[in-house]
């Protein structure tokens, strides 16, 4: 039996497997597939899904190698696709860490539960599912075996996260706060620890978590998400400043607000010299 490979001594289901690890290799690797093996070296991937066909068709009719031959060297060629990097794990890691806290708080573990069904939560939580989601496949599929410096971006994000999470939750001690968009009225104000310069440090924490996805994969879609989130906690960190100035705590609330930001610091409170006076 000869060793040259032939179109019709392939099971079809075999060469449509080929093909499409062929396509899948062109989509990831760009150029020397097969080069040691078969000595016609790809420069570069195929135009056009025609061309990668017929490409495939020639080797497959003139090659010297068996068919199983080829079919190892694809799969070992995409098998290194999926060998992560020291750094791509340690991102992977970071996001489950991040999302994972968060989801744990979330679940009674640092927020009350709340028997509100509203609308407000109900979108929220939603929409958390599905950016979770979104984001691990992502952070999974962008795995090339390569380290990048927009992991290494993404992995200090990840970590600025999860240090201002666990901050913020030391600071609330015992003191456990309601989720998004519940209706109870306040009856304490946090002002130390990370408050003392943000009134909502969950949230940021939050936001800097979603938007390490973006940075490591820089998937636009990813960006959707960002948006999203981002929009969905201004409006519940709004109806929480509207509970505060409704209560009790209305007068203390509203010096507390005039030296904070909502997410991010005032710069006259991190740059006291900005206000014109000296510290």
């Amino acid at each position: 039996m000869s060793d040259a490979v032939s179109r019709h001594e392939l099971p079809d289901s075999k060469f449509n497997a080929f093909l499409t690890s062929l396509h899948l290799t062109y989509m990831y690797k760009a150029g020397g597939l097969l080069q040691q093996g078969s000595g016609q070296g790809f420069l570069s991937p195929p135009e056009s899904e025609a061309n990668y066909v017929a490409i495939a068709k020639d080797i497959l009719e003139h090659s010297t190698l068996h068919s199983n031959t080829l079919l190892t060297m694809v799969s070992q060629d995409l098998a290194l696709r999926w060998s992560a990097s020291p750094l791509e794990l340690a991102v992977l890691g970071g996001f489950t860490l991040c999302f994972g806290a968060f989801t744990w708080a979330m679940q009674g573990g640092l927020f009350a539960k709340t028997s509100d069904r509203n609308i407000g939560i109900t979108v929220t939580r939603v929409l958390g599912l599905v950016g979770l989601v979104a984001h691990g496949t992502a952070l999974i599929m962008h795995i090339d075996g390569q380290a990048s410096w927009s992991e290494g971006a993404a992995l200090l994000l990840y970590g600025a996260s999860l240090t201002l999470f666990t901050s913020a939750m030391r600071t609330l001690r015992a003191r456990q706060l309601t989720l998004a968009f519940s209706t109870d009225t306040p009856n304490t104000l946090i002002a130390n620890g990370p408050y003392r310069v943000i009134r909502h440090p969950f949230y940021t924490s939050y936001l800097i978590a979603w938007t390490a996805g973006f940075v490591a994969t820089s998937q636009p879609w990813l960006l959707l998400t960002v948006l999203a989130m981002g929009t969905l906690y201004v409006f519940a960190a709004r109806q929480e400043e509207a509970k505060f100035r409704d209560s009790p705590l209305a007068t203390a609330y509203e010096a507390y607000a005039s030296m904070t930001g909502m997410f991010f610091p005032k710069l006259n409170r991190l740059f006291p010299a900005l206000r014109g006076g000296t510290t």
